[in-house]
């Protein structure tokens, strides 16, 4: 036998060993995949974004540098004066050229102030040949015919009809330098005149440009390296591109322009690298400039973090593996004494001991086993105080019943001598007499009645009614009293005498005011519990006295302590007692001042009882 059991103990140690090596190992390949794709998802959108925020950033700044230069057109264009002298008569721009060229300087520096010039130069070319340049090249002079046909874009600027035309950057010569400008340009009219005859050009420095752009490179080549920026026009012309070659940059412009996917960011293969790159596109103001930036970053940069982070994964994989396996083999030896004399405590458990039954606590290092231990003494407890109160509340029910057959009186004999009374009464001629012994002998039917622990409302209703008929006897004029219980509530199951006992403690108290003694009984309802308050003009309870009953009825146990059915406190606690057991925690019984002056009882439950 013990062979066997020694046999069956290494089975489950080898079964366990194996499953949890398993689970550890399929846990933890679960775990580095959730956990490589996750990272590669996540560091490949922050780069997106990363890449779009500074593409993004780019292209604002672009915005407003060229919005800058298009104001600096407009401004001019709402000059009436500097209209007239670039289409001014041909005698008058050849002979008075030193005058004109100072009037260009004059009007240009009061629409736009010289600080304007240190990066721009205006040219306007009227097509009869006036051609005027303000900034790094002050001059007039007449262009030739050929000269006006050669107007580089001139076809382009026409056709866009007074729109902002923007030229590639190229090189030309600025204050007897050489420098890099793109050209911004427009056609304007002659006043009054509806097609363009001049052209209006200024060029602006592709070094303010160029600052823009590396700024932002820098900043994105500290976070990963291989990163760059490409920006061209609506022309697929390339504005910007500082790689060696411009074999890469033009691939990646025609490769964009034949997408018809409306995306910011693409995946493209660099043809001089032969490595996939990402790249994210934003653009400047597409109605005016029309220029397009690119953002472009190595996908392997992006993910080599993550390829570092699988790697670690795995070694520690690896390592928690075989730690797994140890400490698997460990924890099966430990289970199976301890599972083994906990099995034999449940089945020493017996029912008929149970009272007598003491459990023993096993000792163990593993939390679950003595967790679970401790609920089994618990359990074996709770079941012990749950078969002592069981016997308690059969005991408190037999003592009820014995204490109802000493206090029964014989009904029949009480009813013949009301009936006698009330025949006599009749013979007398007293009503009073004859409505005594009626609602007396209602009452005591009323009471005699133990077929039901819970009666209807109406029913506590009529009994409290006949009640207080009598008392009206007996006070006359000293006891007032008005019950207003709506008849939806009459259907309502409810404990019997809850109500008339209330009503008689508040005729006991208010009848010491000897003026009148005022009852007040008022009932509501819900969907979910009925309520009964009943009031009275009587000396009522201080705060103290609240209190301390309040503190009785929360420590008090209906199923252990049955109170005698007496009104002074102890009476409070038997209706207590009786609505706790027919609505447990939905049970409502409340003291407080009354409006009267004296004290409010409130009681209460569910509806469907």
């Amino acid at each position: 036998m013990r062979k066997t059991i020694g046999k069956n103990r290494k089975t489950i140690q080898k079964k366990m060993f194996i499953s949890y090596l398993i689970l550890s190992v399929v846990s933890i390949m679960i775990f580095l995949f959730i956990i490589y794709y996750f990272n590669k998802n996540t560091l490949m959108k922050k780069a997106q974004e990363s890449l779009y925020q500074t593409a993004n950033a780019i292209a604002n700044e672009m915005d407003q540098d060229l919005e800058k230069a298009n104001n600096l057109q407009k401004r001019i264009l709402f000059s009436k004066i500097i209209k007239n002298l670039i289409f001014s008569d041909e005698e008058k721009f050849t002979a008075e050229s030193v005058e004109l060229q100072r009037q260009f300087n004059e009007y240009s520096n009061l629409v736009c102030g010289p600080e304007e010039y240190r990066s721009y130069q205006l040219n306007f070319m009227n097509f009869n040949g006036n051609y005027a340049g303000v900034g790094y090249n002050p001059a007039i002079r007449k262009l030739s015919q050929e000269e006006v046909e050669a107007i580089p874009y001139k076809k382009e600027i026409l056709e866009r009809n007074g729109k902002i035309f923007l030229s590639k950057p190229y090189k030309t010569v600025w204050g007897g330098q050489k420098v890099e400008v793109v050209s911004m340009c427009r056609a304007i009219c002659e006043e009054n005149v509806m097609e363009p005859t001049a052209i209006m050009e200024t060029q602006i420095a592709f070094k303010e440009i160029r600052k823009i752009i590396e700024r932002h490179l820098l900043e994105l080549t500290n976070i990963g390296d291989n990163s760059k920026i490409i920006m061209y026009n609506e022309r697929g012309e390339l504005i910007y591109d500082e790689s060696e070659s411009k074999k890469s940059g033009k691939y990646y412009v025609a490769q964009l322009q034949k997408s018809t996917a409306n995306q910011i960011s693409y995946t493209l293969n660099n043809p001089e690298t032969k490595k996939d790159e990402v790249l994210v596109s934003a653009t400047t103001d597409t109605d005016k400039y029309g220029w397009t930036i690119l953002a472009i970053r190595e996908k392997d940069t992006f993910l080599a973090p993550v390829r570092n982070l699988r790697n670690i994964i795995l070694f520690i994989g690896v390592v928690v593996i075989g730690i797994t396996g140890i400490i698997t083999n460990i924890m099966a030896k430990q289970l199976s004494s301890p599972l083994r004399e906990f099995n034999g405590l449940m089945k020493d458990l017996q029912l008929e001991e149970i009272a007598s039954y003491e459990p023993k606590e096993i000792e163990t290092d593993i939390l679950e086993l003595s967790e679970l231990n401790q609920v089994f003494v618990k359990m074996c407890k709770e079941l012990q105080e749950s078969l002592n109160t069981i016997v308690s509340i059969r005991a408190h029910e037999v003592q009820a019943k014995l204490l109802a057959m000493q206090a029964q009186m014989n009904p029949h004999f009480l009813y013949n001598i009301l009936s006698i009374i009330k025949i006599m009464g009749k013979e007398a001629g007293s009503k009073q007499i004859v409505e005594i012994c009626t609602d007396l002998s209602k009452m005591l039917r009323y009471v005699s009645n133990s077929d039901k622990n819970l009666v209807t409302i109406k029913n506590e209703k009529d009994y409290t009614i006949q009640y207080l008929n009598l008392m009206k006897v007996r006070y006359e004029e000293r006891l007032h009293w008005d019950i207003d219980i709506p008849e939806e509530m009459d259907t309502i199951a409810v404990p019997r005498l809850v109500l008339q006992p209330l009503v008689e403690n508040s005729i006991k108290y208010s009848s010491e005011n000897y003026s009148q003694g005022i009852i007040d009984i008022q009932g509501s309802f819900t969907e979910n519990k009925w309520i009964i308050e009943v009031e009275d003009n009587g000396p009522g309870m201080d705060e103290l006295q609240i209190t301390e009953l309040e503190q009785k009825l929360a420590a008090f146990l209906p199923e252990q302590n049955i109170p005698e059915a007496q009104i002074d406190g102890l009476g409070l606690l038997n209706i207590f007692a009786r609505l706790k057991l027919a609505y447990g925690e939905d049970a409502i019984f409340t003291l407080q001042g009354s409006a009267y002056g004296g004290l409010k009882i409130t009681i209460g439950g569910k509806t469907n009882g």
